[in-house]
């Protein structure tokens, strides 16, 4: 059995399961690591908690999602949260006008923030962009130019990706990964489909974006990480290669991106 990796899952938001459970399914199912994303005081603690109590299957992801754009989240309370043993980078971060677009500037001074802080830590950094390639494009072409150089191979993810093609290219020249959801099983997806033929093995990544974005055959039910290797299967199918391919090229980019310690360790 092939072992993967989820890279973006709400443990805090799950339905109907709690984590302990969501994680055991995983594992079974040959998921034998996930990362638990923050985006609010109260995510970043439990993914902070739950890395503790799951060490070596948990890595944590803390920081302030698009939601709290206009609160004036404390930062330094980040920084102390992002300076926590284990913690594998800040995120979930980024620009949302499809649901928020009267908050857009308030979206891109937290951003800014927050790639400030990544750069400063040396953690990669977990982007959501809806309705805002440019915005986030600007920015993130702006944080490549910043990072440090050891960065340079392991700056960050735009996870969910639903972009064009003209998009995708402007993050691999910044070095950012690209994340793929159960959005790529759907039967109207086939431009995605496409962009995701495009992207070379070295900067593709998978995940569930638990608890949304099911995989066919479970789309429209609550989603759960046990449920990746229906991602990784999709994606096979629009890359034209084997299942096992994506879980192993997939496994080795996301432990390169989370955790170069452990990188090789799974095969």
């Amino acid at each position: 059995m092939s072992n993967y990796i989820d890279t973006h899952v709400h443990f805090d938001a799950l339905r109907g399961i709690d984590a302990e459970t969501a994680l055991r399914k995983a594992v079974d199912g040959g998921v034998m690591r996930v990362v638990a994303v923050g985006g609010s005081i109260a995510a970043n603690m439990s993914a902070v908690s739950l890395s503790a109590a799951h060490a070596g299957i948990v890595w944590p992801a803390v920081g302030y999602d698009r939601d709290c754009a206009g609160s004036s989240p404390p930062m330094a309370d980040l920084e102390d949260c992002a300076r926590q043993k284990g913690v594998a980078a800040i995120g979930e971060i980024g620009i949302d006008l499809h649901y928020s677009p009267d908050t857009e500037t308030d979206q891109i001074a937290l951003l800014e923030s927050q790639l400030d802080l990544a750069r400063r830590l040396c953690l990669p950094v977990i982007v959501h962009c809806r309705n805002a390639e440019e915005q986030v494009g600007h920015m993130l072409k702006c944080h490549s130019r910043l990072v440090a150089p050891t960065m340079s191979e392991r700056i960050g993810v735009v996870h969910c990706f639903t972009g064009t093609a003209k998009f995708a290219r402007v993050l691999l020249d910044c070095g950012f990964y690209l994340g793929f959801t159960g959005i790529v099983s759907f039967r109207a997806a086939e431009e995605l489909r496409a962009v995701a033929r495009s992207i070379p093995d070295k900067r593709i990544l998978i995940e569930t974006d638990s608890p949304y974005l099911a995989p066919v055959p479970f789309r429209g039910k609550p989603n759960e990480p046990c449920l990746l290797p229906f991602v990784a299967k999709a994606l096979a199918e629009a890359r034209s290669v084997s299942q096992d391919h994506i879980a192993e090229v997939t496994t080795r980019n996301a432990e390169m991106l989370f955790c170069p310690a452990d990188a090789g360790k799974s095969s």
